[in-house]
């Protein structure tokens, strides 16, 4: 069986401050990741809402899960200041 590229979700799974960001990405941990990240108690998380103009509740689903973790909530949108749905 030949073997390939396996893509995994992006997870590092613990805490680490956010060393710099810039140029559509973040590093941490020695590592670089490009795109968004939620960071919560469970670890940092690669995050690709379905459409970042237009969030949803199930957007937030994984932070859902920990919600009674979460004193903080940070959530940042770009260059463009934008509401977050008031669910």
């Amino acid at each position: 069986m030949a073997k390939g590229i396996v893509i995994r979700e992006a997870h590092y799974p613990g805490r680490a401050p956010i060393e710099a960001y810039g140029n559509g990405g973040f590093r941490f941990a020695d590592m670089s990741h490009r795109g968004s990240l939620l960071c919560l108690p469970s670890g940092i998380h690669g995050w690709e809402p379905a459409d970042p103009l237009a969030l949803t509740a199930a957007d937030f689903d994984k932070l859902f899960t920990e919600a009674g973790k979460v004193e903080i909530l940070l959530v940042g949108t770009g260059k463009d200041l934008r509401p977050l749905p008031a669910a």
